[in-house]
């Protein structure tokens, strides 16, 4: 009996060794998974970390990038809008410059046209006054002529060579060619092309001369002195120096003041 207790013994030792053994084995190999496990989370972990850097990294160089990208276009942009506007302001420039070279060559065409005119006015003015002055020199001599004739013929007349008769008639025809009327109206015609609205003018400021009193202002006008005034009037130079005083008079001029300064203005 002691001998079996010996044994069952041995072999309860023998089973709690070998269960021991057994239990060191699989606390050691849970032990072995368990650092396995917290090896692969740690694995797992930092491959997560490094993703989450990985794409932390990617983001920032996407995002550089972006900028970059943003930065290139802003100044791409700025540059095209820096060049339109410099194209816009030298467009504007060349157009005002262009303006004011039309203006300029407008404005020396105004003026060459301007002094081509005023040219030509001057020269026709030139010529019609030419004209004027040549048909008054005209008509003094004209009526020169005639008036020397009519004293020849009364001179004759009074010789008693010729008869009465004859010499009314010749009278009367140098009469009818010595009177002005047709002459001045002539006279009148050019005069008034190279001083226009004189009459008009002189009319309204005194409105009481007469007919006669206004040849003789046109005449004044044309400073003809009082033998060829005559001559133009078929009358005497005394009848003249009498016209020219009593002109004076309706016209109110004062002793220092002539005629021809009155007409002037």
């Amino acid at each position: 009996g002691m001998y079996n207790y010996r044994k069952a013994f041995d072999h309860a030792e023998t089973y709690a060794q070998l269960q021991d053994s057994l239990l060191s084995k699989e606390k050691t190999e849970a032990i072995v998974e368990m650092e396995a496990k917290f090896k692969n989370e740690q694995q797992q972990k930092e491959l997560a970390l490094q993703r989450s850097e990985i794409e932390l990294l990617n983001r920032n160089s996407q995002i550089r990038e972006l900028e970059i990208n943003i930065l290139v276009l802003s100044l791409l942009l700025l540059l095209i809008v820096g060049f339109f506007i410099f194209r816009w302001q030298r467009l504007k420039v060349n157009r005002k410059h262009d303006q004011l070279k039309n203006s300029q060559a407008l404005m020396t065409t105004i003026k060459e046209n301007a002094q081509l005119k005023e040219q030509q006015l001057r020269m026709e003015l030139e010529h019609r006054d030419q004209q004027l002055t040549s048909y008054t020199l005209n008509f003094i001599q004209k009526n020169e002529l005639m008036t020397e004739l009519q004293e020849k013929i009364e001179s004759l007349q009074s010789q008693k060579q010729w008869s009465p008769r004859d010499f009314r008639q010749l009278k009367n025809q140098i009469q009818q060619h010595v009177s002005i009327d047709r002459d001045w109206e002539n006279f009148k015609m050019h005069f008034e092309s190279v001083h226009p609205d004189f009459f008009h003018n002189l009319v309204n400021v005194f409105p009481n001369l007469s007919p006669k009193e206004l040849k003789l202002c046109a005449l004044v006008r044309l400073n003809l002195n009082i033998k060829e005034s005559a001559a133009v009037l078929s009358i005497s130079p005394d009848s003249v120096k009498t016209a020219r005083h009593r002109l004076r008079k309706k016209m109110n001029i004062e002793t220092e003041t002539t005629i021809l300064d009155v007409l002037m203005q």
